[in-house]
């Protein structure tokens, strides 16, 4: 999940710059380079480039909104879906001390399952904490086991 909110950061961040007619960063590859190799294998999603680009253009914050606008749409769609097609995939309530519980069970089934709520809030920190990260394990570790079983 974070690997994919990396990338899509990224990808909005160049659209940004595009849209503003900033063509690319220094060290971004050409048009032509992304297509003679059709997919970057190695992804680079990092804002360490792109994020004083967009300061010095003046668009850091407008790419903030827009991220997260776009970022809670996924993440609406995710939970939509998991409830949709797997009910009871959320707990109806938080999973409170959710750390604290997983520190002394090491198999991930018997982790307590967050919240809609909680899992998108784990998933829309910008510093996730351990009960944080431990949220969204617990929360795909419990989809797995409904997609397998259907």
């Amino acid at each position: 999940l974070m690997t994919l909110k990396a990338q899509l950061m990224v990808a909005m961040a160049r659209k940004t710059l595009l849209d503003a007619g900033i063509p690319r960063i220094p060290t971004e590859v050409t048009e032509d380079e992304l297509e003679a190799v059709k997919a970057d294998v190695y992804p680079r999603a990092s804002m360490a480039e792109w994020k004083p680009s967009l300061a010095d253009a003046g668009l850091l914050s407008q790419f903030e909104e827009s991220f997260r606008r776009e970022w809670e749409h996924v993440l609406g769609a995710h939970v939509r879906h998991a409830e949709d097609n797997f009910p009871g995939v959320f707990e109806d309530g938080n999973a409170e001390g959710l750390a604290d519980s997983v520190v002394h069970q090491a198999s991930f089934d018997l982790w307590p399952r967050p919240s809609a709520d909680e899992f998108v809030r784990a998933a829309t920190c910008n510093d996730p904490l351990p009960a944080d990260k431990a949220a969204i394990i617990a929360h795909f570790d419990e989809l797995g086991r409904r997609v397998m079983k259907k």
